[in-house]
């Protein structure tokens, strides 16, 4: 056995000798970790978490495809709340929220999450990194969560998220609709069968209630069932567990670097 090193026997009333023996490199660790957490505490810009609470949308949105369900909806709306398409609209119909997302930084001086004039697939990007969503449990429910420094804005732009991504889907129904609503009427305008502009007709009667459904002013994929909020208190820094786990680092390192001063005389 290397005496060198004494806790190479494994015993716990060794390791218990040598961390009495560096109790003040200990100490001294733990007191430079307890310092440096103090200062991280103080530097650290915190930041709020904001929460949202959706659903499926109610069935009337469905109808937009009668094969459809309002979980299929919501899947979609969860496909692109932080895709291409819905970043390319912020950047157009919300540059001032955008601009707002370069404060999300851990510290003052620590680099924005964005560049001045981002492009789509940066906006995307930070979308899918912040704007996190999780089941709620085993429901249907969904829980959208966003991070920021200014928590009244943070609330804002779930919001923000949310509408666009829900308009985008409507958009999409929309126009879906208004291509099958001029297929069908060149169609039952060239058709001369009784029943075939029978059906033709049904048909056209159905995407102008598709129409109509996505001019309604409600949600049309995700349905808010609690608003965003955001918590009082900030979500970082953590101050007990900051203080926590540096102090105790310190103290290791401490520990580690009596072991290597002992190491070396014994060398």
């Amino acid at each position: 056995m290397d005496d060198r090193w004494p806790l190479l026997d494994d015993s716990l009333a060794a390791l218990v000798r040598e961390a009495w023996a560096a109790r003040w490199a200990i100490a001294m660790g733990g007191a430079l970790g307890l310092a440096v957490a103090v200062l991280v505490l103080f530097l650290a810009t915190p930041r709020y978490a904001a929460e949202v609470i959706l659903s499926p949308a109610s069935p009337l949105s469905s109808a937009a495809d009668p094969a459809a369900t309002p979980n299929d909806n919501l899947t979609l709306f969860l496909h692109i709340y932080a895709g291409p398409s819905v970043a390319r609209t912020l950047l157009k119909a919300e540059p001032k929220a955008v601009a707002r997302l370069r404060e999300d930084r851990l510290f003052p001086l620590s680099s924005s999450p964005l560049e001045a004039d981002p492009e789509a697939k940066d906006l995307s990007a930070y979308l899918k990194r912040q704007v996190v969503a999780a089941h709620v449990g085993n429901t249907a429910l969904t829980r959208l969560t966003y991070v920021h420094p200014d928590p009244d804005f943070a609330t804002a732009f779930l919001e923000i998220v949310r509408r666009t991504a829900d308009d985008r889907i409507r958009d999409m129904s929309r126009s879906a609709a208004a291509a099958r609503t001029a297929y069908l009427g060149e169609a039952l305008a060239r058709t001369a069968n009784v029943e075939d502009r029978r059906a033709l007709a049904a048909l056209l009667m159905e995407q102008e209630h598709i129409t109509m459904l996505t001019a309604m002013g409600e949600p049309f994929a995700a349905r808010v069932v609690e608003p965003a909020a955001a918590a009082p208190r900030p979500v970082w820094p953590r101050t007990l567990p900051t203080l926590l786990v540096l102090t105790v680092l310190g103290g290791a390192v401490g520990f580690a670097a009596h072991l290597w001063r002992a190491w070396a005389r014994a060398g």
